[in-house]
């Protein structure tokens, strides 16, 4: 069972581990059989599960039944789950809601922000739930930002004081996303040509895929590497079939 202090070692030594995102017990169990070291349950399900065009919709019910579903399935991977759009406003709500997706099932709780959240994070820890805190593309900020725009890059930058260094970061845990496909021959198993996926329009449209071609051998581990919300799952729902392309 990958732990926090399995990802402190990993860390230690600079050994690399696999991150993926997972929605039902279905995927859950394909990446238990693969060993995937850490799953991240993430609040784009609901653009990529429930169909809407934000991540804004999500409650932490929704979240919690899908922790509760993953859960059930898993027997080896650390488990982060993300709560969703305005349920940690407050230090009550955010330790009501972090209690009832670590009793789904989640290990560790994944929020938006910078150092606005240490409060946060100093409580929560000091209840008993870990957390992660996510700096780059921060969809729940969608309307504050105008846009899907990569936040928190370079070593000044903090979207939680406009890049002020005078209060520390609050903790984080180091991931590496990745999609793993596990194949049982040599030649192709899927092959995706020239795949758009488009979600939402006008100003707030979201590219998650754009033009990308791909094949996953059969007998392979494949990875797909890069930032949150670069297409990662999305590539893997539309390459499984469990999703469409736009074209």
């Amino acid at each position: 069972m990958t732990t926090l202090s399995t990802l402190n070692k990993f860390k230690k030594d600079g050994t690399k581990f696999t991150c993926l995102t997972c929605y039902d017990a279905m995927f859950a169990r394909m990446m238990d059989k693969a060993q995937i070291d850490t799953i991240l349950i993430g609040d784009s399900l609901g653009m990529v599960v429930q169909g809407h065009d934000s991540t804004l919709p999500v409650s932490v019910d929704d979240m919690a039944y899908h922790t509760a579903n993953i859960a059930r399935s898993n027997k080896h991977a650390l488990i982060l789950a993300d709560l969703p759009f305005m349920s940690y406003v407050t230090l009550p709500e955010a330790v009501a809601n972090s209690r009832k997706l670590m009793q789904a099932g989640a290990h560790v709780i994944k929020i938006e922000g910078g150092s606005e959240l240490c409060d946060l994070v100093t409580t929560l820890a000091q209840a008993g739930t870990p957390t992660c805190v996510h700096l780059g593309l921060t969809p729940q900020s969608v309307n504050v930002f105008g846009g899907y725009k990569i936040q928190g890059r370079g070593d000044a930058a903090d979207p939680g004081t406009g890049g002020a260094r005078g209060r520390p970061r609050p903790p984080s845990i180091p991931t590496v996303c990745a999609m793993t496909m596990t194949m049982q021959r040599t030649e192709a198993a899927v092959t995706a040509t020239d795949l758009v996926k488009v979600y939402g329009s006008g100003d707030t449209t979201v590219r998650a895929l754009d033009h990308v071609t791909i094949t996953f051998p059969r007998g392979r581990f494949t990875a797909i590497m890069g930032p949150s919300g670069s297409g990662k799952s999305t590539l893997m729902h539309c390459a499984a079939g469990l999703d469409t392309v736009t074209s």
